[in-house]
């Protein structure tokens, strides 16, 4: 029966061991990425705001936008240029 008891205690700590050395031992905190609001990209930038672009002039007239970019718009495409 000793010898019985013996074994598993030999088993069990081996067990044990080995959980012990196969557990990772890398516990690194993954690595923090700010996130970037793009609402407008312009030639593979960025922007947060609003920029004056082919697509963000595109049916500008028709919608609520401020006079502002209305008028920024009409000076991108050339409204009023005498060229």
């Amino acid at each position: 029966m000793k010898k019985h008891r013996v074994i598993g205690m030999l088993l069990s700590a081996l067990i044990l061991g080995v959980g012990a050395v196969a557990a990772p031992a890398t516990a690194e905190a993954l690595p923090l990425h700010t996130m970037v609001r793009c609402d407008f990209y312009v030639n593979g930038q960025c922007y947060d705001h609003w920029v004056v672009s082919a697509d963000s002039c595109r049916n500008i007239y028709q919608t609520n936008a401020p006079q502002w970019e209305k008028r920024d718009c009409m000076a991108y495409e050339g409204v009023g240029s005498r060229g």
